[in-house]
């Protein structure tokens, strides 16, 4: 690994690369800003040992156009300095520094420090390097998992049409329960999915003029197998003309999460109303249904994965719990919020309140 130190007293740089060499640790050396800053850009640097008193530009101008710039901004930067006062310590830490060492410095010390960040480094890009792998891995998972679950779906439909028309209720229950199970495993498998890229970063929103009745259409559509298999009435009185500009991705699968978490704690014949308003600047869609409520002390811990509680559903479906979680972190990202009125016996209203316009400096195409 390789240590850059910049400093523009030649004898600090000399005693610095000695003690640090001795120990099989490469050193280059720069005695001014800007050659240190090329230096940074083009070189293999690991690690820079950094002076706050010099010459021209000084260690803490050189640290905020190292830290603001995509070729260097990632590497730590330790101030040697014999300006040790609170402010400045401070001051170097807002700027980006992972350390401090006072002048005159312990060999020792100095030594241990630079140690310990370049073991730092190199575990940080050992652990990077491991999520490469599991990203690779669950990409290709994913990829298989979407071709077998594609491969499910046409051999249902397939079966199912070979038996339509025929007069056999318990062979239909059972096919609609089967079409009911496989669409809460898609529905599972996509939030998973999206989720995990969401926390790997992979996600890039794209933020568009969204119509709401339309998005709510669409959803039932997709999801008329849950809604047939219990009898279920999906009422959507989104107004026609309400919009919304967001992550139309995310907004999707929060309300399709909503409505079918409503379907899995409604009774048989029951009725899951989607209604809206304008209200602060905000698109407002609430997901009521006439189900089993929630229980006050459960309804706290929703949202926490730590503390997530798992429910069967009136029917005894089962779940994971994992829905709502994703509901909470993608609402965040979009810069909405969700709210929850809930009774035990009273059925549950769940409300996502979408921002009419996006945050400042959010991209709305």
């Amino acid at each position: 690994m390789q240590v850059l130190i910049i400093d523009d007293v030649p004898e600090i740089v000399e005693l610095v690369r000695l003690i640090l060499e001795d120990q099989g640790i490469v050193c280059i050396s720069s005695f001014n800003a800007t050659d240190g800053l090329d230096i940074a850009r083009n070189g293999s640097v690991d690690l820079i040992l950094l002076d706050i008193l010099m010459p021209g530009e000084d260690g803490f101008a050189l640290c905020r156009r190292l830290k603001s710039d995509e070729a260097t901004k990632e590497i730590p930067i330790i101030f040697i300095t014999g300006k040790g006062d609170d402010e400045s310590i401070v001051k170097g830490f807002e700027l980006g520094a992972v350390d401090y060492i006072p002048k005159p410095f312990n060999r020792y010390e100095l030594l241990s420090r630079v140690q310990t960040h370049l073991k730092l480094i190199n575990r940080t890009r050992e652990l990077n390097s491991i999520i490469s792998v599991k990203d690779r891995v669950l990409s290709i998972i994913a990829h298989e998992l979407r071709n077998q679950f594609s491969s499910l779906m046409n051999m249902y439909e397939l079966f199912s049409a070979d038996l339509e028309g025929m007069e056999n209720p318990q062979l239909q229950r059972h096919l609609h329960s089967l079409s009911y199970g496989l669409s809460e495993t898609h529905d599972l498998f996509d939030n998973l999915i999206t989720w995990s890229r969401n926390q790997r970063g992979k996600f890039r929103m794209k933020y568009a003029k969204i119509h709401l009745y339309s998005v709510i259409q669409e959803i039932e559509n997709g999801i008329l197998n849950g809604l047939e298999y219990k009898e279920l009435t999906l009422d959507n009185r989104v107004d026609p003309a309400l919009f919304a500009v967001s992550d139309e991705t995310l907004v999707r699968l929060i309300i399709r999460n909503f409505i079918t978490n409503a379907i899995k704690f409604s009774y048989r014949g029951g009725t899951i109303t989607v209604s809206s308003m304008k209200e602060q600047g905000c698109a407002c869609i609430t997901v009521q249904d006439e189900g089993t409520g929630i229980d006050p002390e459960v309804k706290n811990d929703l949202f926490h994965i730590d503390k997530n509680p798992t429910t069967a559903g009136t029917e005894k479906e089962k779940g994971t719990g994992i829905g709502l979680i994703i509901c909470r972190d993608f609402a965040k990202k979009i810069g909405a919020s969700i709210d929850l009125e809930s009774d035990p016996g009273e059925g549950a209203a769940f409300t996502l309140h979408i921002p009419v316009y996006p945050s400042p400096g959010e991209d709305p195409s």
